[in-house]
């Protein structure tokens, strides 16, 4: 008797060294006969896998329960992936090898083996091999790479920090054979890519694509996929964001219409049912199982007000927001367009608390409002969460999306920290909190927004990469101050890794884009390398009266400054000689005024009546020159302390002071000032800083 048993291995090629992989067995087998032609049962007990390199040859080892007799190749039928071929059978009795090789990509591989004169029993086993390039898995150094995926990372990223870090996943992730599944254990917070879009959940008769799409309350919701998520969350312990409630796009455009596509706007009462009735929906299947919501996303425009009137989803009308048409056919103008907002906090707080989500917080989420270039829907985006508060609005947060690029690396963590800032000094109108930030889908792209390539030359993609891990450094660094100070939660990376992020084809189709952790094959990138070492900054607990850092840098140099002529660069650095560790290394090249490098960023403070008083080490190597301390602000550059003139070089100049006033410049900091005595390029080191803001 002939019986097939199929062993599912999958074979996620992420480069590779050789290891092992042993699948437990659950099944049994009737016991062999004597010495005749009926059937003799044996189990296949597990399979191993070794190699080094995706196109090198790899070897299955078939280890059976009882020893098998004139096993060959040709009993080995192997399919799912393309061009695999098999080699020279090796073994005998209980434990067989299979050499592979020829294949040029991964995928499943299915295993079945069968025997005329044996039958091979046993339950279904699931065996997923990982392959790395140049590290073992076993090695310490390369956390992320288990030698079991379906267990989490030995140390996961999020271990590493106080806030919560978390990703963007699809619902294919969550299946074990996908190669995303291991890496998805370095997250303690999950959000779904697409799948909670109200055109994911909402019914499939009322999307666009229908011939005849129609709005109906008593067709069914669709969970199937956003349910993946929340499965793998509650088995896996892990926390869920949702994304989205209310977003112009990707919501069926007779959501907002009286008919078909074509039909008028609803009334805003009608429109306000159908706006409660998704709220209830929503809350009725989650409840309290998903923790934060994007109650409206993409609210205000570039010019700062409510987003253009159109058709949503409508082709010709793409950007365009129902929301606000439908507002404006009932007669509301200016700021009053935004009261459906309102209504949607009011909604989702009314049946979050009442499906046992008391807990969970309410967010509005926008993009771009952090960047330099978008003062004027900064302005409009802060002006409308006064108008939220105003109308009692119960919102609890802010999300900012956070996509940024490397060409923005020069101001877009000061931008980010000074726009937290000034978020967080607003409160809830219901129950009194200061709102918190939390960024919500930050990726960094290698390309300019107008860039017209499609690749980068080696050289040039090997700086870009650095520039961007110096981003996510400093970036991480910048939260972890925020966190302490209250003002912050929590960041979502928009993606697992490169080779499945949108911005391969944004804003230019065939684009290739590097903006995630984790590179095309699944492995951590020098960004993740980077992070995983958690917090450069030490800073200290907010202490009563005051904010306090001690001896570290990080956050607090993440801008460098030119004046005149310099280009003053820094890095922080250890002095081992010197017992000294965490260092801020200024150099400035020009011998001319320079702004070395800010020290402490004091965004969030302007127009308040503040005391600085901060203490540093300091120890010029080249020409003597003057050091000295000064807040940025505008126009005015007050010192802070006595400056030293002619300041010996090679030696620790201890340095001090205090400076009591008013902050008005846009991003007010402390940094550090030097003058060179001639014109040759002259190094600084800074040492056991310490700042105190009251």
């Amino acid at each position: 008797m002939k019986n097939l048993f199929k062993l599912i291995g999958v074979i996620a090629f992420i480069g590779v060294i050789g290891f092992s992989f042993f699948a437990c067995d659950n099944g049994g087998g009737s016991n062999p006969d004597d010495n005749n032609n009926d059937s003799i049962a044996v189990t296949l007990n597990s399979v191993t896998a070794n190699g080094s390199g995706v196109q090198t040859t790899t070897q299955l080892t078939l280890a059976f329960s009882q020893a098998i007799t004139g096993l060959s190749a040709a009993d080995i039928t192997l399919t799912g992936i393309s061009n695999v071929n098999k080699g020279t059978l090796g073994g005998s009795g209980q434990t067989y090898t299979l050499p592979i090789s020829g294949f040029a990509a991964g995928g499943t591989l299915n295993v079945a083996v069968s025997k005329t004169d044996y039958t091979i029993s046993g339950s279904p086993k699931t065996a997923t091999i990982y392959y790395y390039s140049g590290t073992s898995p076993n090695n310490p150094q390369n956390p992320n790479n288990p030698q079991n995926p379906n267990t989490p990372p030995a140390v996961p990223l999020h271990s590493k920090w106080p806030f919560y870090v978390g990703a963007a996943a699809p619902a294919s992730a969550f299946s074990s054979s996908n190669g995303q599944y291991p890496l998805l254990g370095n997250f303690n917070v999950l959000v779904a890519e697409n799948d909670m879009k109200p055109e994911s959940v909402m019914p499939s008769q009322w999307q666009n694509w229908q011939s005849s799409p129609a709005y109906n309350t008593s067709q069914s919701y669709r969970w199937t996929e956003a349910d993946k998520l929340v499965n793998y969350a509650q088995t896996n312990n892990v926390k869920i964001r949702g994304h989205v409630l209310f977003w112009h796009e990707q919501t069926p455009a007779v959501f907002f219409k009286t008919g078909n596509l074509t039909s008028a706007y609803v009334s805003k009462d009608v429109f306000y049912t159908r706006m409660e009735q998704h709220v209830k929906t929503v809350f009725q299947k989650y409840g309290g199982k998903v923790l934060w919501w994007d109650l409206a996303n993409e609210t205000v425009g570039d010019d700062g007000n409510p987003r253009v009137t159109g058709e949503a989803n409508v082709a010709g009308s793409d950007g365009k927001s129902g929301f606000t048409a439908v507002m404006e056919a009932a007669g509301l103008t200016g700021d009053n367009r935004y009261e459906w907002i309102v209504n949607a906090f009011k909604y989702a707080r009314k049946y979050a608390d009442e499906n046992g989500g008391q807990n969970v917080k309410l967010f509005l989420t926008e993009y771009d409002i952090e960047k330099s270039y978008a003062s004027t829907k900064r302005t409009g985006f802060l002006r409308l969460v006064d108008y939220l508060i105003a109308n009692g609005a119960p919102i609890d947060g802010v999300g900012i999306q956070g996509h940024t690029r490397v060409q923005e690396s020069a101001n877009y963590v000061s931008g980010l920290g000074s726009l937290i800032d000034q978020i967080a000094t607003r409160k809830n109108p219901v129950n009194g909190k200061n709102l918190v930030v939390q960024v919500t889908e930050l990726d960094i792209s290698l390309y300019a927004y107008d860039d017209t390539a499609l690749t980068l030359s080696s050289s040039e993609l090997n700086s870009r990469l650095q520039t961007q891990t110096d981003m996510y450094r400093n970036l991480f660094d910048m939260f972890n101050d925020k966190y302490k100070q209250g003002k912050f939660e929590m960041v979502l990376v928009w993606g697992i890794d490169d080779g499945n992020s949108w911005m391969n084809n944004f804003p230019k189709s065939g684009r290739t884009d590097y903006p995630l952790l984790f590179d095309r094959q699944y492995k951590p990138k020098a960004v993740f390398n980077e992070l995983i070492k958690g917090p450069s900054n030490s800073g200290t607990e907010p202490t009563p009266g005051g904010e306090t850092v001690k001896g570290s840098f990080g956050a607090y140099a993440s801008n460098t400054y030119n004046s005149l002529s310099s280009s003053v660069s820094y890095q922080v650095v250890d002095l081992p000689d010197e017992s000294k560790t965490n260092v801020l290394k200024v150099v400035n090249p020009s011998g001319s005024d320079g702004w070395a490098a800010a020290l402490y960023e004091l965004s969030g403070k302007q127009g308040q009546n503040i005391t600085v008083t901060f203490s540093a080490q300091v120890k010029r190597v080249g020409a003597a020159g003057t050091l000295n301390w000064q807040i940025n602000n505008s126009d005015d550059y007050p010192s802070v302390g006595t400056p030293i003139n002619n300041a010996a070089a090679g030696t620790w100049h201890t340095m001090s002071g205090t400076w009591t006033g008013t902050p008005t410049d846009g991003y007010p900091k402390l940094y550090l000032s030097t003058h060179e005595n001639n014109s040759g390029s002259t190094t600084y080191y800074v040492s056991n800083f310490t700042v105190t803001v009251n």
